[in-house]
């Protein structure tokens, strides 16, 4: 694996590893993929986060569900073969996501502490609001506001809730805004409102 946990160190440290000795030849189409999908995972950790990705935790996860929508979805395949190919293409999300949770539980208790569940469902909340603002959706649900004494370092608590804003922007988008979801400029509009939505939750 890329990553090991070295005794009275701070957070993951990288090894040098070929990532190319990951992808395994097992004729079994679901661990093949799962393979697959632990090296990408790590390829991402590695190349964009790293020693300090525990402070953009929530952004990688956000990159690890893009990679999967966009490389692992059933469209994505065909022909005489779909079955192996479907096999291979759920152990290669698996494989992601059990990457992802694995650098989500080391984050959870690095010195870098920050609720990152109750951050993050802020940046999901402020999401929703904005889109049914726009779209003039109202909605009688309510929102259970963190503690925010809790919250841990308020400004990676903000980047995190950002993050998360942004990255479901395109979702709220598709539920409360019919016929908007290919307007680029109007996805633009609503992500730049995340600063100011996730700023009056948290302040």
């Amino acid at each position: 694996m890329p990553f090991q946990l070295e005794p009275h160190l701070r957070g993951p440290v990288a090894v040098a590893v070929s990532y190319d000795s990951c992808y395994s030849d097992n004729s079994n189409p679901y661990n093949k993929g799962k393979s697959e999908g632990e090296c990408e995972a790590n390829k991402i950790w590695d190349n964009n986060y790293g020693s300090n990705g525990c402070k953009r935790i929530s952004s990688y996860d956000t990159a690890i569900n893009t990679y999967i929508n966009e490389h692992y979805k059933s469209s994505n395949y065909g022909g005489n073969n779909y079955q192996n190919q479907e096999l291979e293409m759920n152990g290669a999300a698996d494989g992601m996501k059990y990457v992802m949770k694995q650098k989500d539980s080391q984050c959870a208790t690095s010195s870098f502490f920050v609720d990152i569940y109750s951050c993050r469902t802020v940046g999901i909340y402020s999401a929703t609001q904005i889109a049914q603002r726009k779209c003039n959706y109202y909605s009688s649900g309510s929102f259970s506001y963190p503690n925010k004494s809790k919250l841990g370092d308020s400004k990676d608590c903000y980047t995190i809730a950002n993050d998360d804003c942004q990255g479901n922007i395109d979702q709220m988008i598709q539920t409360y805004c019919n016929g908007r979801s290919n307007d680029y400029d109007f996805l633009k509009q609503l992500k730049d409102m995340c600063v100011n939505e996730v700023s009056k939750h948290l302040n």
